[in-house]
């Protein structure tokens, strides 16, 4: 659902998590959504005037969970997803829920470091990068809501 400017009304499951200068966006568990949603970030990282590596390190967090999350179901079983953005002294608070099933994403193990490019698996590097640029990961869940939390300074980015 869109409000007048287009951007999309939070729904009332996650209200609590919207302060005045918040902004949040609701998208589907499809995998065209996620182009939508990075420049959405780019757009509010630049209104707030953030710096490029923190930019970008804010973006790569949200596509990496983002994506996780509708790749693997968790997101597909239960709606719409919602991501919220919270400036903070010089770092931006992210918040990303889903009703799908519970999966706690902390949880994840990272991937073994390969002894060589020939023995390097695909994939399972996304929480290792997600734990690289952020500063704090937290996961809870509330009623039927996966809720990740991160907190990305300057500092991590």
């Amino acid at each position: 659902m869109a409000g007048e400017d287009g951007a999309a009304v939070t729904p009332s499951h996650v209200a609590s998590t919207v302060g005045p200068e918040s902004r949040s966006r609701t998208l589907r568990p499809d995998r065209a959504e996620i182009p939508l949603l990075d420049d959405w970030i780019a757009s509010v990282m630049t209104d707030w005037g953030a710096a490029p590596r923190m930019a970008f390190a804010v973006r790569l967090c949200i596509a990496e969970i983002v994506t996780n999350a509708i790749e693997h179901g968790a997101a597909g079983d239960g709606g719409d997803m919602t991501v919220t953005l919270l400036p903070a002294d010089s770092a931006v608070n992210v918040e990303i829920c889903d009703g799908g099933r519970p999966f706690d994403p902390t949880q994840v193990a990272d991937a073994p470091i390969p002894l060589s490019i020939e023995t390097a698996q695909v994939g399972g590097w996304g929480m290792k990068l997600v734990r690289a640029f952020a500063d704090q990961v937290v996961y809870r869940r509330e009623g039927e809501c996966n809720r990740l939390s991160l907190r990305i300074s300057g500092a991590s980015a």
